[in-house]
């Protein structure tokens, strides 16, 4: 019997091997921020970074934040949802 492995496998374990996978799943949720919140608000988005659960999104306009501010739990959702897998545990909002 052969160990077969398919690539997708194959790269996803050399990612995990290197610690590479938590920076390629922030790469996509930076990517799913647009997505998820529309144009309009990636506009005022300066920065987005994911580290250990945590999403942190750095917007120019403090009107902004402190409208999404009400809307984390939502937010957080819709994220996970586009991700097709809990990722995000938290939102943070600068």
């Amino acid at each position: 019997m052969k160990n077969e492995t398919t690539l997708k496998e194959a790269i996803h374990a050399l990612l995990r091997m290197y610690g590479l996978e938590e920076k390629m799943q922030g790469i996509d949720l930076i990517k799913a921020w647009e997505d998820v919140m529309g144009k309009t608000i990636a506009k005022h988005t300066i920065d987005v970074v994911y580290k250990k659960k945590v999403l942190t999104v750095k917007l120019d306009s403090a009107p902004l934040r402190h409208e999404l501010s009400y809307l984390r739990t939502e937010i957080v959702q819709k994220i996970n949802e586009k991700m097709g897998k809990m990722l995000v545990d938290e939102l943070r909002l600068l």
